[in-house]
């Protein structure tokens, strides 16, 4: 991954139990704003962590939070690392237990990630946020900002998705249901969200 296109992702982001929510840390509340990122079909919450560790580093040399996050197909969510106490843009990764390619399993990862957003805006008092999806990870995002996540009560500044296969790897130019769903709801996605597609591998 070239320092470019590093450069380009940092400008552009800005830089169990029964209970919903398993290993919560603790920490005092501020008004946070941070980076979800969600990965492609059988990636996990490492994903990213090569882009994450070689985004280039603010003015003020602060080395942002990373938190990870596995949510499970009963909608629980187990959580790694913490969120440092002032660190206002945490980066988040959110991975799933099912993890599989296919319309109904992306279909059920953007609901399950519906839920993950509700649980950690609520934990974590956010109102705001920026959204990057790798792959399949940019399908399961756009499904869940256009029938899961309730836009009225979270202001998505930005989604990012690179590269999302929206007709998924079906190699005719015959459109599949998946695409035809995105194109048909495209108008639920918020008007004030800057939205990028980024093609490559």
């Amino acid at each position: 991954m070239d320092d470019y296109f590093l450069h380009f992702i940092s400008i552009v982001i800005g830089i169990g139990t029964n209970s919903a929510i398993t290993k919560l840390p603790i920490l005092e509340r501020i008004d946070l704003s941070p980076i979800i990122m969600v990965p492609g079909s059988s990636a996990g919450e490492k994903r990213f962590d090569y882009l994450i560790s070689n985004l280039p580093p603010e003015n003020n040399h602060l080395k942002h939070s990373l938190l990870k996050t596995e949510i499970d197909q009963e909608g629980r969510l187990h959580i790694q690392e913490n969120i440092s106490i002032g660190d206002d843009e945490p980066i988040i990764v959110i991975g799933f237990k099912n993890n599989r390619d296919g319309y109904v399993n992306i279909n059920q990862q953007a609901r399950l990630l519906g839920r993950a957003i509700s649980i950690l805006k609520r934990e974590y008092s956010f109102d705001n946020f920026r959204a990057l999806g790798h792959s399949n990870g940019g399908l399961i995002w756009t499904l869940a900002i256009e029938k899961y996540i309730n836009k009225s009560k979270i202001h998505l500044g930005c989604l990012m998705t690179i590269p999302t296969p929206s007709n998924l790897e079906n190699q005719t130019f015959k459109r599949l249901r998946m695409l035809d769903e995105l194109i048909n709801n495209r108008n639920k996605i918020p008007y004030n969200t800057t939205v990028y597609s980024i093609a490559g591998a």
